[in-house]
């Protein structure tokens, strides 16, 4: 899967981090919110990937694993379900991982995160030239 940050390194620089995610998070704008269903309530997402989802939360318990939808769109039946495990609780912000997601629906996200980091840039283009 090209999405995922390459592990290896053929030229055996030593490269450190303090990133140690595995794949790249997109944050939507303020005027595009997107929101997650835990536990048929609905929270707003801060930030999502294809390996988890970071979103406003309350009464979360940390280590358990609850069920989810998801949606990427504005259709009523284009949405993802699955289980999430919450990493991390602190300060009203709940990090989650996908544990039981379709592998079909990790692809759907991947998209979703490349479309919006495209737009992005796009729009940071435009604006540089006016």
């Amino acid at each position: 899967m090209f999405w995922k940050k390459k592990a290896d390194n053929k030229y055996k620089i030593r490269f450190e981090s303090k990133d140690k995610r595995d794949f790249y998070r997109f944050k939507p704008a303020r005027k595009e919110k997107l929101f997650i269903l835990v536990n048929s309530k609905a929270f707003e997402i801060y930030d999502i990937s294809a390996g988890g989802v970071s979103f406003f939360c309350e009464k979360i318990i940390k280590d358990n694993n609850y069920e989810f939808e998801l949606w990427l769109s504005d259709k009523k039946n284009d949405f993802i379900k699955g289980k999430i495990s919450i990493t991390d609780d602190s300060m009203g912000l709940c990090r989650a991982k996908f544990i039981e997601i379709d592998e079909n629906d990790i692809e759907r996200i991947h998209k979703f995160v490349f479309d919006r980091q495209i737009k992005f840039v796009r729009e940071l283009k435009r604006i540089k030239k006016n």
